[in-house]
């Protein structure tokens, strides 16, 4: 799960008199013939979660920058939606600075799998401009991403029941698609990176660990896919001296090592360096295994002076083989 946390609880809705739940003091900005201005209000409402819609539902701005903790409320569903920035050591972190905008769900492009959608923040001054803001993101140690909830935890928590009606009632998601997914075994809780299609963009950093890690997604299946391209290395090196021998980041994409034609069985797959987002450095002074990354080039290494060869993952002989061939979409036999 990324580090956009939720937690959904029932609400009190205002009466006559105004009362409501106690929640924290936010900000939130409207629009005037001026600039925005900030007011204080104790509800964060949710009207819309349509990019289309935000101007017509009158969907007020919200600046969460500074808050470790802010709850929004979704009142066609009765329900509280508690966010946070994101965790570390169980310590929250602020929302940075700057962080004004609105909540909304990010519907993939036509020709992206509907089940890659998320709900976001994009960060904004005037909903009427929402194509020129950008979304939230957040910052680790290893990799930037997008802050978001993917529609695999909108589904499997029962928590988001009340943002769930109201995909639904928007149409930003079907109801076939939401039961598909609520038939998964089990559900991912912590960080995961899900991967909707083979040639998703994703990172390798040489500094956290050499294994691959990613959960392969479609309307009808579930896999968890690991790699570790090159044991020897992850087992009596890295595990041994408790360093990876290596530096740097690299963004890569699998593919398949032959025509999509020939049958799973006889596939590997294979990494493909996309870019260099942090020079690659061996820190080894008895020898390499791994062959610098180069952009637009398959990832290769070497093993005991033998012939440099691409990374490769065969799936005949891997566990989950003739799911990643569904993944791919391509015949096993």
């Amino acid at each position: 799960m990324s580090f956009m946390t939720f937690l959904l609880k029932p609400a009190t809705l205002p009466g006559r008199s105004g009362a409501i739940a106690r929640v924290h003091k936010h900000r939130f900005i409207t629009r005037s013939s001026t600039k925005p201005t900030f007011r204080s209000t104790s509800t964060l409402i949710i009207k819309t979660l349509d990019p289309r819609k935000l101007e017509l539902s009158a969907q007020p701005i919200y600046d969460l920058s500074g808050l470790k903790f802010t709850r929004l409320l979704v009142p066609s569903e009765n329900g509280w939606v508690s966010a946070e920035y994101r965790r570390i050591d169980n310590s929250r972190l602020p929302f940075p600075p700057g962080t004004a905008g609105v909540l909304y769900y990010n519907q993939p492009p036509a020709e992206r799998p509907p089940i890659s959608g998320a709900l976001r923040f994009r960060i904004l001054s005037d909903v009427s401009k929402f194509d020129e803001g950008e979304d939230l993101v957040f910052r680790r140690r290893y990799e930037d991403g997008v802050w978001q909830v993917p529609l695999y935890n909108l589904v499997k928590a029962d928590k988001w029941l009340a943002v769930r009606s109201m995909l639904v009632k928007e149409a930003l998601v079907d109801k076939e698609l939401i039961a598909g997914i609520q038939k998964f075994p089990g559900f991912s809780t912590g960080r995961v990176n899900y991967h909707y299609e083979l040639g998703q963009p994703f990172v390798i950093d040489f500094e956290s660990n050499i294994a691959i890690a990613r959960i392969l997604m479609t309307r009808s299946m579930r896999h968890l896919f690991r790699w570790t391209p090159m044991p020897y290395v992850h087992n009596h090196v890295y595990k041994v001296s408790g360093r990876n021998p290596y530096l740097g980041r690299i963004l890569v994409r699998l593919e398949l090592s032959h025509p999509s034609n020939t049958p799973g069985i006889k596939q590997n797959l294979v990494l493909r360096v996309l870019d260099i987002l942090k020079p690659f450095q061996s820190t080894r002074s008895e020898g390499d295994f791994l062959a610098p990354p180069v952009p637009g080039e398959l990832l290769t290494w070497k093993r005991f002076g033998l012939k440099e060869m691409p990374l490769f993952y065969p799936l005949a002989k891997r566990p989950g083989g003739q799911n990643i061939a569904e993944f791919a979409g391509i015949p096993w036999l």
